[in-house]
């Protein structure tokens, strides 16, 4: 397996004074705004991509091409919510352009927005053919037998192109599961050989966990990307840091580093195993990571599981203890169904505590949720997925829920 290779801060800073030079010399260019958005987007610089869209929206022009062409920018930056309001502004101006009309539906439908889709007369079958995640779509619309079984022959057929795809075998457990096939849903979703949960190592610049876990909790409380309860993601009454291991983040980047060879060593000890989903590593993958921090008793991740992964994990930073026990508060629920499943789920739901210091491992099919906290206190966490690079593989982080 091999890693992606990530620009140094130094080649980082080199290309984002390149996309801005571009973006000066050819404003009208779109493709110059997104190279500079997101080359801002991984160099951390959230505070400027504000500026850079505003500087595009007015480069790009207010005709009907322009702002087009100003959508579609923010779609493919990742700008969902304001793609939307742009889209709609637009088609409200231009609802006979059949090209603002194509836009409007694919923001909404990168934005689950189906009940809008279903207001435009978009059908249904329509949603799912240009959905990114169909299957998600698929199982979130299901309202009969007929609709489930057609549910698990795409999830089966999907699979025996790529046995490594997480959605398909997800929504295969969850649709056997909402049928009836209690045993065939349990195999699949059976990660009690495939999760790893061990103490990451103290890496050499540390001379304590303690001390380690005590730099990366003051690091995280400073992120500049820190927003609360972002949207589609699965982060209820939290914070949570969009982008981490930015220029200056030491201890950020060395847990980085550890979290990868904690990877290695998690698809070297499964190769050639029995299960087909780890048997066969993803030849090429990169990792995207970021945080999260609670506070109080409220704080909770829903259930959920993150599609374009191979491998998802955590690594606890802080927890609170809960007095009567000494335990640390705030378990992770490994297999904690998604919601739509009737029936109680057929498998076991792991309860894992979350240890400063721990890392916990799993396949990305595996949905997950947290218990809130019990006893007041902060709780912070780096969440991260191991994403395939190789083409045909979904991309996006974008989380089930």
């Amino acid at each position: 397996m091999r890693w992606q290779i990530e620009p140094g801060w130094g080649v980082l800073d080199g290309m984002l004074k390149l996309a801005q030079i571009a973006a000066e010399r050819n404003p009208g260019k779109a493709d110059n705004w997104r190279t500079l958005v997101l080359t801002q987007h991984q160099a951390g610089r959230a505070a400027d991509i504000e500026d850079s869209l505003q500087r595009a929206a007015a480069a790009l022009g207010g005709d009907l091409a322009g702002r087009r062409s100003f959508i579609t920018l923010l779609l493919s930056t990742g700008e969902l919510d304001r793609a939307v309001d742009e889209a709609e502004a637009l088609f409200a101006d231009a609802p006979q352009d059949a090209e603002t009309y194509a836009l409007l539906k694919s923001a909404l439908t990168e934005a689950g927005a189906r009940d809008r889709l279903n207001e435009l007369g978009v059908q249904r079958d329509e949603i799912l053919q240009i959905s990114r995640f169909a299957l998600n779509e698929a199982w979130e619309t299901a309202k009969s037998d007929a609709d489930l079984r057609a549910l698990v022959a795409k999830c089966r057929a999907a699979l025996a192109t790529n046995p490594a795809d997480a959605g398909a075998r997800c929504f295969l457990a969850h649709g056997l599961a909402q049928l009836g096939e209690r045993a065939e849903a349990t195999a699949l979703m059976a990660s009690t050989n495939l999760l790893s949960v061990g103490d990451l190592r103290i890496p050499g610049e540390f001379d304590s966990r303690e001390s380690f876990c005590a730099a990366l909790a003051d690091e995280i409380r400073h992120n500049p990307t820190l927003i609360p309860d972002p949207k589609r993601k699965a982060t209820r009454n939290g914070r949570q840091a969009m982008h981490i291991g930015l220029k200056g983040e030491a201890a950020l980047d060395i847990l980085l580093r550890q979290i990868k060879h904690a990877v290695d060593d998690y698809a070297r000890e499964r190769q050639g195993g029995a299960d087909p989903y780890v048997s066969q590593p993803p030849a090429s993958v990169r990792l995207s990571s970021w945080a999260v921090i609670f506070n109080g008793t409220t704080g909770r991740q829903t259930a959920h599981m993150h599609p374009s992964g191979w491998l998802s994990g955590v690594f606890y930073v802080t927890a609170p203890r809960e007095p009567e026990t000494e335990r640390h508060s705030g378990a992770l629920l490994v297999g904690s169904p998604i919601r739509g499943l009737s029936a109680a789920a057929p498998w076991d739901i792991t309860p894992i505590e979350p240890v400063p210091g721990r890392i916990v491992l799993f396949p990305s099919f595996v949905t997950h949720a947290t218990e809130p906290c019990k006893v007041p206190g902060e709780r912070i966490c780096v969440a991260f997925d191991v994403v395939p690079t190789q083409a045909g593989h979904p991309a996006g982080e974008t989380v089930v829920t």
